[in-house]
């Protein structure tokens, strides 16, 4: 079946890891700045950081359950409204200078030029999707080609419904096509593709090792075009 649109998530999947780096740079340096707006907002101390971080990822693999659970705020202050509170999350990654981190990406521009033209790309994010996720598709050569950037935030009517599935939803709703002609790739099982494949598109994973949900299918993202065919 011929898909009709490309939904991609952000962090992880548009940048691999550099060869032998468990994480990109990038993710590196937003997970060290996260840790720190924990101990600078919390009772959380240095100390104990890398526990409560671990454990927050195992107990809330959806970050927005996370952080809240600790009594801090996903959405950045000016969202908020609130330009004197505790800064958001999203408040932290947009304080990241992405180039530092990030590269240009000649080849993935190409490709998603290419895709482009004949069907729309979107990216689901939970990451910031300001100021963070417009430097980072403007830094790769991406920007261009993404018909546009969504985060659970973006849908206010349901702010408890935080998960991917509803995004991917309406996306297929605004493209007036069924959710079996949507692929949905991404770095993160749980979070990224397990909704995508409840609601019944097509699913790939993108930068994990062969052992991670091996029952799922590997896409090398410079080779997608075939995989859409």
């Amino acid at each position: 079946k011929m898909m009709k649109a490309l939904i991609l998530d952000q962090d992880g999947t548009v940048y691999p890891p550099k060869q032998g780096d468990a994480h990109h740079p990038l993710i590196a340096e937003a997970r060290k700045r996260t840790k720190q707006w924990i101990i600078d907002n919390t009772p959380v101390e240095e100390t104990e950081i890398e526990k409560v971080y671990q454990s927050l990822r195992e107990n809330h693999p959806h970050p927005y359950e996370g952080f809240p659970s600790l009594g801090l705020e996903i959405a950045s202050r000016q969202r908020r409204g609130d330009l004197t509170g505790i800064p958001g999350y999203h408040d932290v990654l947009d304080g990241i200078n992405v180039s530092d981190f990030l590269e240009p990406d000649p080849i993935l521009s190409e490709v998603f030029t290419d895709i482009s033209r004949t069907i729309p790309i979107y990216i689901v994010t939970l990451a910031s999707p300001g100021k963070y996720s417009v430097e980072i598709q403007e830094v790769l050569g991406i920007r261009d080609s993404i018909k546009a950037t969504y985060c659970p935030l973006d849908f206010p009517e349901d702010p408890t419904n935080i998960s991917k599935g509803k995004m991917y939803e309406w996306i297929a709703h605004q493209e007036g096509i069924s959710l079996n002609e949507v692929m949905v790739l991404g770095d993160n099982f749980t979070v990224d593709l397990q909704p995508a494949a409840e609601l019944g598109c097509q699913v790939g994973l993108v930068n994990v090792n062969e052992d991670y949900h091996p029952e799922i299918q590997r896409i090398d993202l410079y080779k997608i075009k075939e995989v859409l065919a």
